[in-house]
């Protein structure tokens, strides 16, 4: 499967041991991370002599880039110069998918207006911008069916989608079931985020894929029987913590050895469930097969 890994895990280290660590965990592309609230930097570092640089250390390690997330409010007054820049950057990055923000609900007219005017300049860098849907406050991507309303509306071969299960499900207060709600979108978005938490008594608390309290073991075979060929990012944020579900704290940076540990277990969970249920009747003679789902 396409599967990338995002170097949100990673906040607080330097890039390239971000990608060496990837790649030690056995995967083939890394994603970088500029999200405003979550790491040290700045939109002068979104730029096309710093992408050259990320790319060659990402190439040293033996990765390469598929996507970037780059977070812009898409509803805001300097929304198109800020995409601009992030395009640029995604290109000398040969990225083929760049992640950011819808816009607070409301600010339909303005989303649109600026999805119209940043469409034309994403088909020129050959950059699908990949909408997502936030995992707090109110958003115009609520849900996956609100997602799936907004791209046939938009109608633009260079504006998609990237769903994100962990955002669905603290978004909604955990009233959606992502496992249900990324039907929605499941055949069409270009894009997904697969994140997990655990909730529990104390809040949201990021972790591993798999160890969380988001339904994985029923999502990713669905999905990979929709989409077989969907590209897919590992996003852990592993610092991050909501506690009592509220505004988001930051824990200290993990070491290396935590991060590579949990990275490697995701990935094995989630290749080891994207893969479709196998048929529980024997197709030869019409009898209940002896396969146990996991």
């Amino acid at each position: 499967m396409k599967l990338s890994a995002s170097t949100l895990a990673f906040s607080g280290h330097d890039f390239a041991t971000a990608c060496d660590t990837i790649a030690a965990c056995g995967f083939a592309y890394v994603e970088p991370a500029f999200i405003e609230g979550y790491g040290d930097f700045d939109d002068g570092e979104i730029n096309v002599q710093n992408a050259a640089t990320l790319k060659a250390q990402a190439a040293t390690a033996g990765l390469s880039c598929r996507s970037v997330s780059a977070h812009v409010d898409m509803s805001a007054v300097d929304a198109v110069p800020r995409m601009v820049r992030r395009l640029d950057f995604a290109a000398a990055l040969e990225a083929r998918y760049l992640v950011t923000n819808a816009g607070p609900a409301g600010t339909d007219d303005m989303f649109a207006a600026n999805l119209e005017k940043i469409a034309p300049v994403a088909e020129a860098r050959n950059v699908v911008i990949c909408i997502e849907n936030p995992g707090h406050g109110s958003s115009l991507f609520p849900t996956g069916s609100a997602m799936a309303a907004w791209k046939q509306r938009i109608g633009h071969p260079f504006i998609d989608l990237n769903y994100d299960f962990g955002n669905i499900f603290t978004a909604s207060d955990e009233r959606l079931d992502p496992a249900d709600d990324m039907l929605a979108v499941a055949e069409t978005a270009a894009h997904f985020h697969v994140k997990d938490l655990l909730s529990d008594a104390w809040g949201w608390h990021m972790c591993a894929i798999g160890d969380g309290s988001i339904d994985y073991r029923s999502a990713l075979p669905r999905l990979a029987e929709l989409r077989p060929d969907a590209a897919f990012s590992i996003e852990m944020p592993l610092r991050l913590w909501r506690p009592m579900r509220g505004a988001a704290r930051f824990k200290p940076v993990p070491p290396i050895a935590r991060i590579a540990a949990e990275l490697t277990k995701s990935r094995a969970f989630v290749e080891h469930h994207f893969r479709p249920e196998p048929s529980t009747v024997n197709t030869e003679n019409g009898e209940p097969s002896d396969v146990c789902n996991d």
